[in-house]
């Protein structure tokens, strides 16, 4: 949650539209509790109230990272076409592991949560480092380079 408002508070100068924006910003913060519940209850079968939390918010985790990736052409109005490809193959491999997970029960709930997490995760990244290279466009960047002499004895 801390750095999707630190990416969000470094977005205002650019003036993005406002009602994308912050469609984009509820669900980056949606997918953080999600995420944050999922970490915190354990799926534990015996105590049925941990395990069914546990479930609906990992699921929710899945569906908002589905969402995410099919509304980001209208989330990020002039998104690369590139990285729009690459969401849509990004999104199909998660409704495929999905599916074999939970549709035909081909994948254990291990390797469900290691190949969605992947996924999802590696999208999320993805989608971080293009905005803030729209923040970094145009700041410059400068190197120092600090001498250091030695004294004479």
């Amino acid at each position: 949650m801390a750095l999707v408002d630190y990416l969000f508070v470094s977005l205002q100068p650019l003036q993005r539209p406002w009602l994308p924006t912050i469609c984009l910003r509820i669900l980056l913060t949606v997918m953080a509790i999600s995420a944050l519940v999922v970490g915190l209850l354990p799926n534990n079968r015996h105590i049925p109230w941990q395990h069914f939390w546990h479930d609906q918010f990992a699921w929710l985790m899945a569906l908002d990272i589905i969402v995410l990736i099919i509304g980001i052409r209208w989330l990020w109005p002039g998104i690369s076409a590139s990285f729009l490809r690459l969401s849509d193959l990004m999104g199909v491999l998660l409704v495929i592991s999905s599916w074999l997970f939970a549709g035909i029960h081909y994948f254990s709930l291990t390797a469900y949560e290691i190949v969605a997490s992947l996924l999802a995760f590696s999208w999320l990244m993805m989608l971080f480092q293009y905005m803030l290279t729209a923040i970094n466009v145009g700041t410059r960047q400068v190197s120092l380079r600090v001498l250091i002499r030695k004294q004479k004895a």
